[in-house]
């Protein structure tokens, strides 16, 4: 379980890019939920400040829309995407990696090109908290890979990479993904019968994805790694 104010009183702790073992600094992002830190060779990477737990979600949470301080406004897309992810009531009705690929769109849209690098594969990282290599050790459950460094740092990875906290609790810390498997894999949720994104943002993020091609920004054509 995440912790906001362990994570928050934590959060100097995160030094170290896991990709490349480089000093880490603060970075800018659209989400009221995540903090976002970036490294020399732009890996960026996102430590999430509150547990957002799924549910089947249904009624009248599908139903819920971000709207302007005018009612005579209307908001762009773009826009209304934005208050999904800064308006604290709406926000934690998203799943953290809805809400990931849905910020990394505004960002594709508003940079114009991917300037993000190839993230390291789950078997070559570095420590979080003194940049040194770590090594896989065996694990119990088949699901979740543990790392240790020589200084005796524990890592866990499973899609998100995490360490524990003096309270027991976690900071867990997501990787951004290339542009093109962000296109797919919102476009991927849109479609699919499952209750992990609002009726207002299905509406919006095919607008937006379509936005993002018109850039330049080309989906992948087959089955990728993320």
């Amino acid at each position: 379980m995440i912790n906001r104010k362990a994570v928050e009183n934590s959060i100097v702790l995160l030094k170290f890019c896991p990709t490349c073992g480089t000093l880490l600094g603060p970075f800018e992002i659209t989400d009221i939920l995540m903090k976002g830190f970036v490294c020399e060779n732009n890996h960026r990477w996102n430590v999430l400040l509150e547990q957002v737990l799924y549910k089947d979600h249904t009624g009248e949470w599908q139903a819920l829309e971000a709207y302007p301080p005018d009612p005579n406004t209307k908001l762009t897309p773009k826009e209304i995407a934005c208050i999904w992810l800064l308006r604290s009531e709406l926000r934690r009705h998203l799943n953290h990696q809805t809400a990931h690929w849905l910020r990394q769109l505004l960002e594709i849209l508003d940079d114009g090109c991917d300037g993000l690098q190839e993230q390291a594969c789950r078997d070559d990282l570095f420590c979080v908290l003194c940049g040194k290599s770590i090594i896989q050790r065996s694990s119990d459950d088949g699901y979740v890979r543990i790392y240790c460094c020589t200084n005796r740092h524990r890592l866990f990875s499973r899609g998100s990479l995490w360490f524990k906290l003096d309270d027991g609790s976690n900071m867990e810390i997501l990787s951004d993904s290339l542009s093109r498997f962000v296109i797919n894999n919102l476009n991927m949720l849109c479609e699919k019968p499952m209750d992990l994104v609002p009726l207002q943002l299905r509406e919006v993020i095919p607008q937006l994805t379509e936005e993002a091609k018109s850039k330049g920004i080309n989906p992948i054509k087959k089955k990728g790694r993320i």
